[in-house]
């Protein structure tokens, strides 16, 4: 376990849920009021980090999106850990944040045609020379 997932286990050891099962509830055991937190407890955190001011509840949102990008997460990680539909709407709104990869898919393509020693891909038997014809250079002169 992590020191994230340790520390948090220990907290809800120390202080368990609600009756209704809320971590984080009201002085009545029930849910907080966004309202509530965002003017009691949101604003002053902003204020107290140094945070400009009108910094939203959603930027941590974007934060956590963002750190898991960096790291190197796929967009099919990512997409999942946000709860998002599919794939498609991450990379709507993130794909300025995943790395060009240029030169790895160039790359990629000059190893695959590099005469393999060994199938890479499924059109391996279609790019080997038989009976004394290349079939991709016989497709490229065409």
């Amino acid at each position: 376990m992590g020191s994230s997932a340790a520390a948090l286990a220990a907290l809800l050891k120390a202080h368990p849920t609600g009756r209704e099962g809320f971590v984080f509830r009201g002085a009545d055991g029930g849910p907080v009021a966004r309202t509530w937190f965002y003017d009691n407890v949101w604003r002053k955190a902003v204020q107290r980090a140094g945070l400009p001011k009108g910094t939203g509840m959603h930027a941590l949102r974007h934060t956590y999106a963002s750190l898991l990008i960096a790291a190197g997460e796929s967009v099919k990680v990512v997409s999942e850990r946000l709860g998002h539909t599919n794939a498609a709407m991450t990379l709507n709104v993130y794909s300025h944040l995943f790395p060009d990869s240029e030169n790895k898919t160039r790359k990629a393509l000059d190893n695959a045609f590099a005469a393999p020693s060994a199938p890479l891909c499924p059109l391996w038997p279609l790019t080997r020379k038989g009976a004394g014809q290349d079939l991709v250079t016989a497709a490229v002169r065409r």
